[in-house]
């Protein structure tokens, strides 16, 4: 009897192990499904590297960004997109960091598949496994193409502006709610004798 029961308990431990595990990598696909749920449908463009920078997945986003299909893009490095427009010196400071196992973040311009230029502000990080060693890269970016654009053009305003009064043969001042001068013109600083930085 003491048999029976204690191989029966034993069999109810098995299949109780069984059971958790089983509910464990239910719960574990469930949590990889959303996950890959949200980068399949996020508005940043998602890029996965091995460790030597070759690209082995992209979401949807990518292709809607850049033109290139996940599969043309499946194996190639993304320099595919690179321009001259970003500097040598900060591709060498991002693959050091990366590789040194940090994150990067910065801007590139970078270059769709049918020519046309875009800026993305990126993160790319290094994934490491159990052992602390970097097995991929993986890249979230978003495209600030139109922000740039923005801040350029609100650049070039106001440099106009700048140069429109100071060209005007009036004295222009303004000044805070605080009296602090926040503008004076050319002409303002010539007849009073003192400059912006006074």
């Amino acid at each position: 009897q003491k048999k029976g029961l204690s191989k029966s308990l034993k069999t109810s431990i098995i299949k109780h192990r069984h059971i958790e595990s089983v509910l464990k990598e239910s719960e574990e696909e469930e949590e990889i499904r959303k996950l890959t749920h949200a980068v399949e449908q996020s508005t940043n463009t998602v890029v996965i590297t091995d460790d030597k920078g070759i690209i082995e997945y992209t979401n949807p986003e990518f292709t809607r960004m850049t033109g290139y299909t996940a599969e043309e893009a499946m194996g190639l490095n993304p320099r595919i997109l690179k321009t001259d427009k970003t500097p040598p010196e900060e591709y060498k400071r991002l693959w050091k960091t990366i590789t040194s196992g940090s994150e990067w973040k910065g801007e590139f311009c970078n270059k769709k598949k049918n020519g046309e230029l875009y800026w993305e502000r990126a993160s790319i990080s290094p994934v490491k496994n159990r052992e602390g060693v970097i097995t991929n890269f993986i890249a979230v970016k978003e495209n600030v193409t139109e922000r740039r654009r923005i801040e350029e053009a609100l650049k070039l305003s106001k440099e106009q502006m700048q140069s429109i009064l100071d060209n005007t043969t009036a004295v222009i001042y303004l000044k805070d709610l605080q009296g602090k001068y926040i503008f004076i013109n050319r002409q303002y600083q010539d007849l009073f004798h003192i400059t912006k930085e006074e």
